[in-house]
């Protein structure tokens, strides 16, 4: 069964802002472009591991998953955590 699509802009917006939040804009920026080979297989995990971790990221798991699985989604919040981490 297909993820539930992760088209949606305020999604990467909020979790690019939470991360910068945070203060792990640079280390989500690096992990992400490390392990960028392998986000399908890390959104599959997710899947495996939904019932045990949704008390971390409530009903987002989806989205996460999905924002993993898609290159398109993954790259464009890279782009918007570098952007603000450039300014």
């Amino acid at each position: 069964m297909p993820a539930q699509e992760c088209n949606d802009d305020q999604f990467i917006q909020h979790l690019a802002k939470s991360l910068r939040h945070r203060g792990w804009q640079t280390p989500a920026v690096m992990l992400l472009e490390l392990f960028r080979p392998f986000s399908l297989i890390f959104s599959q995990a997710l899947l495996l591991a939904e019932p045990f971790l949704s008390f971390l990221v409530g009903d987002h798991s989806r989205h996460y998953v999905a924002l993993l699985e898609d290159e398109t989604n993954l790259e464009r919040l890279l782009e918007t955590l570098e952007a603000k981490e450039n300014s």
